[in-house]
């Protein structure tokens, strides 16, 4: 297990699993570390339970013939020589162009996969922008650990994970949603969630789901 302590001004100590699989453990300041440990070592069923609900991160080469995860469905990626570097969609097949064997292919396919990614997003907050009555300054796309999204409420600034262009649009929609409810009600109160279910009325499936879907980056 990855576990990562946190001493802060709380009263309590209190477990958080991260969706990259981190152990955040947030222990009362002056905390022993053998009391922080054996406080993790009891509710070690619970975390292993819970780290066994994310995906594991994933592995890849980037090789001809890989598949990889985009919008919730396989992609084959196909690698040729060519004169720059470059990926592109075809139906069911990414298309990379290298110039060399030095070429970042990890860095080509995330650059083709932020392209895809941002297009969705640009659709979604389009149509569901004016739906809920808000208007966002605008977006940016990240590679983030621990966070699907956020929102900057003073000034309408979204922000969203490059990890999302793995996942089912379905799922997508749910954390432009989210988002874009932050707008409406900026903490996530009993007001927050009702609107999320007025919203989307299945929003806590789509958020398991989003949850356990393979992940593509991290």
């Amino acid at each position: 297990m990855d576990v990562r302590v946190a001493y802060r001004d709380v009263r309590h100590m209190y477990i958080r699993i991260r969706r990259d699989r981190v152990v955040r453990v947030t222990v009362p300041q002056g905390t022993p570390e053998a009391v922080w440990r054996a406080f993790v070592e009891s509710r070690r069923g619970w975390i292993e339970a819970s780290l066994a609900r994310f995906p594991a991160p994933p592995s890849h080469t980037y090789e001809d013939g890989e598949t990889h995860w985009l919008l919730g469905r396989r992609v084959t990626l196909r690698v040729e020589k060519g004169a720059e570097n470059a990926c592109r969609i075809e139906d069911d097949t990414a298309i990379m162009t290298v110039r060399s064997r030095r070429t970042r292919r990890d860095r080509l396919l995330a650059a083709c996969w932020e392209a895809e990614l941002s297009a969705v997003l640009a659709d979604l907050i389009a149509e569901w922008a004016p739906r809920m009555g808000v208007a966002p300054a605008g977006f940016a796309i990240r590679l983030t650990k621990s966070r699907w999204g956020s929102c900057r409420t003073a000034d309408g600034q979204l922000s969203f994970s490059l990890e999302l262009a793995a996942k089912p649009v379905a799922c997508i929609e749910s954390v432009v949603v989210h988002e874009l409810n932050h707008l409406l009600e900026g903490p996530h109160s009993p007001r927050f969630h009702a609107l999320m279910t007025h919203w989307l009325p299945d929003w806590k499936e789509r958020k398991r789901r989003l949850e356990s879907f393979p992940r593509e980056f991290q």
